[in-house]
């Protein structure tokens, strides 16, 4: 049976040179049946800000990311 990965990636904003992750999520299918998932928020290293259309669409903010791990530590 085919299994398939979906990932989705929120982030500061849009601009890859200088927006950052901040959520990752997957989820695991086997055909069409859910085997497993994961949903973790990423702080970003050094400073940073939240775009307003960014916040907009994925409602984190900077506060909400303030006890979370860092990319390096979770990749």
């Amino acid at each position: 049976m085919k299994r398939t990965v979906t990932i989705d990636l929120e982030t500061t904003g849009l601009d890859k040179t200088k927006d950052h992750i901040i959520q990752f999520a997957a989820i695991k299918y086997e055909g069409t049946k859910f085997i497993d998932s994961l949903n973790l928020k990423i702080q970003p290293s050094g400073p940073y800000s939240i775009g307003i259309g960014a916040y907009f669409k994925h409602k984190i903010t900077v506060k909400e990311l303030e006890s979370c791990p860092h990319l390096e530590d979770v990749a």
